[in-house]
């Protein structure tokens, strides 16, 4: 007969002390209102077990993820660490590969931490098994069918979920800092690069766009921002600037044509 795999012991993690020092972190694709699937994402906080931060999305993207952090920042201040797993909008442990989300907790000196199995963040993935079973039950109970009506009442709920599961930190000073980092938009956003060429201009996205500026900016390089409300935005190394689109390229077969 075959032999049985050989489970794996675990053991369970003492909490960190202060809040702010961990901050677990993931999604979970449930059909958690309405008839069909949509992603809770949601921060958990190690030292305490609050929810400081969820919200519901379509997909479990960079910017939606981002959306979340900020929401964390906003409401408490920058953590020292977060825990993910290895899904690639976060990073991967056996390549160098710089998420959207890696380049901004380097921007913010926000510890990344990448979990090897899903017992290492087993707080957060407990989270989801108590909200599937309590959550969904309020969210049918008030009949909600919209993702706009299962936010709303998500942002209700979380202050009694947190009441009612949440535990005292063992050390009441907080690891939270405070943001000396400015404009958190310009960094929690998604970042595309293109060099500047001659001339003050560069291209993007079959765009020949134009830095009206008197100072030449030949060589550097500037970010095109994608921000989490759709908004888009240009900056050299966190100035913000305001280029111009003076030529776009239309593809007819191999052969373009400026219009």
């Amino acid at each position: 007969s075959p032999r049985r795999a050989r489970r794996r012991s675990f053991k369970p993690r003492a909490r960190l002390p202060r809040e702010g020092m961990l901050i677990q972190f993931d999604g979970s694709e449930h059909v958690w209102f309405g008839n069909h699937k949509s992603d809770l994402i949601a921060a958990i906080d190690d030292a305490t077990g609050k929810v400081v931060s969820a919200e519901f999305f379509y997909g479990e993207k960079s910017l939606h993820c981002l959306k979340v952090i900020k929401q964390v920042i906003d409401n408490n201040g920058i953590p020292e660490a977060f825990y993910f797993d290895q899904a690639g909008i976060y990073g991967k442990l056996d390549y160098e590969s710089e998420s959207q989300i890696s380049r901004a907790f380097d921007q913010l000196n926000i510890q990344l931490i990448l979990a090897s199995t899903p017992q290492a963040k087993g707080r957060v993935e407990r989270l989801f098994r108590t909200l599937q079973d309590r959550l969904i039950a309020e969210l049918s109970f008030f009949e909600m069918k919209t993702i706009e009506e299962a936010n709303e009442f998500l942002r209700e709920y979380i202050p009694r979920f947190n009441a009612q599961f949440g535990v005292a930190p063992q050390d009441e000073e907080k690891a939270y800092r405070k943001n000396v980092f400015g404009r958190l938009d310009l960094i929690l956003c998604k970042k595309e690069r293109r060099k500047i060429n001659i001339g003050n201009i560069f291209s993007y996205e079959s765009v020949t766009w134009l830095l009206e500026e008197v100072r030449c900016y030949r060589g550097r390089e500037v970010n095109i921002n994608t921000h989490i409300d759709g908004r888009q935005s240009f900056d050299i190394m966190g100035k913000e600037i305001h280029p111009r689109p003076i030529r776009s390229y239309k593809f007819n077969g191999n052969r373009k044509r400026a219009v």
